[in-house]
């Protein structure tokens, strides 16, 4: 399997509630802001056989919607060197506990 390395540092931050069980955000390599909206926080990133284009047919649960990546904000961090293309960090709020009084 070969490596793709990316070009720039994202932090991507979704704009929406989200709520528990959901993804928040996370920071990501990539060559664009385009591509990095397309990557998932739960670092599921599929090239295609060309190695060069991500496959858009990954489960989308807790994160957003493939219609909704342009409401997405991404924030670049810098110029990335050696670093592979996907998710480095991600921030997941957990579900809420429910308190059951018996």
């Amino acid at each position: 399997m070969t490596h793709a390395y990316g070009s720039y540092i994202y932090k991507v931050t979704r704009t929406d509630q989200g709520g528990y069980d959901q993804y928040d955000s996370f920071i990501g390599c990539a060559d664009s802001e385009q591509e990095v909206k397309l990557m998932h926080p739960n670092g599921i990133m599929v090239l295609n056989d060309d190695n060069n284009e991500f496959n858009l047919k990954i489960e989308r649960s807790g994160w957003v919607q493939l219609e909704e990546i342009d409401t997405l904000k991404v924030r670049s961090l810098g110029k990335s060197e050696n670093v592979f293309k996907g998710v480095i960090l991600s921030s997941h709020i957990d579900g809420k506990w429910l308190n059951i009084n018996m």
